[in-house]
């Protein structure tokens, strides 16, 4: 009997043995468990955060492509408003300018109508300067042998512009025959730039054309400053409108004329500080910064 107790005594106790080493292996089943879902959350978060900042790097950053586009269009703009600003004051000042230099000896000919047809052909030999910089520096060996038989087109344009506008504006006709040729060549190069710009999407980039109400603005400026100086330095009848020294420097209405025009080139140039350069530094400041 004693040994019957004993032999229950001891399969009790083997039995209580193994529950608790059943439970002993349960718990570290179940903090290994534990363990490995915390390691993979960890995991997930650094990954998580590494595809986040990856994402972010790589919104951030500029396709080549896209980058020279935005510089090109800055460029663009910044020399459509350069131009704009000797379109608006350069042929209604040129008479003036001429005056004073020179006296009548200049500004009794031809010679300012002159400059203010150059005025004109600044904004197209600058936009042609830069597009064409671009164009040729894109193209390939068999494309740039194909722009230079274009080139010639071009050049038998500007020959025949020539003969026709010199017969109708005799030397202000040369520089109106070489704004077309420009033209034309603008219009290639703008066609070969939409061409090689075809797969980019751009994001944010600067337009080139200046806002509706600028142009607006600088027409106007054409339209004012060159009813003044028609009016006013062409005009014959000048008594009692120069102030001391002023009415033997500036002939007619000029004072008036360059009054109205200082306001105007103060007004058009707040105009672009407040309303474009604030935007275009925001913009040099991300490509910098890429």
């Amino acid at each position: 009997e004693k040994q019957k107790k004993m032999i229950e005594e001891n399969k009790k106790t083997m039995i209580l043995q193994a529950r608790l080493e059943r439970k002993t292996k349960e718990n570290d089943r179940r903090e290994q468990k534990d363990n490995d879902t915390t390691s993979e959350i960890r995991e997930r978060n650094v990954n998580k955060k590494s595809d986040d900042v990856t994402q972010e790097k790589s919104d951030d950053a500029q396709d080549p492509k896209e980058e020279a586009l935005f510089v090109l269009n800055l460029a663009l703009k910044m020399m459509i408003f350069i131009g704009l600003y000797f379109v608006s004051f350069g042929p209604s000042y040129s008479f003036l300018l001429l005056h004073i230099l020179y006296g009548s000896k200049f500004s009794g000919t031809s010679a300012p109508s002159v400059l203010g047809a150059y005025c004109f052909y600044v904004l197209f030999m600058g936009v042609n300067g830069i597009t064409e910089a671009f164009v040729q520096g894109a193209m390939n060996q068999k494309e740039l042998q194909k722009y230079n038989f274009r080139m010639i087109s071009f050049s038998i344009a500007y020959v025949l512009a020539s003969v026709v506008f010199i017969q109708s504006w005799e030397t202000t006709g040369l520089v109106l025959a070489n704004c077309v040729n420009m033209g034309l060549r603008i219009f290639f190069n703008r066609r070969y730039i939409i061409g090689y710009f075809k797969d980019v999407k751009p994001k944010n980039l600067v337009s080139v054309l200046p806002k509706t109400l600028l142009l607006v603005q600088f027409a106007g400026i054409f339209v004012i400053t060159n009813t003044t100086c028609f009016f006013g330095c062409n005009a014959e009848d000048t008594e009692g409108l120069g102030v001391g020294f002023l009415k033997t420097l500036f002939p007619g209405y000029c004072l008036y004329h360059v009054a109205i025009g200082i306001v105007c080139f103060v007004v058009i140039t707040a105009q672009i500080y407040f309303g474009e350069w604030k935007q275009y530094k925001a913009h040099i400041r991300k490509l910098r910064s890429n």
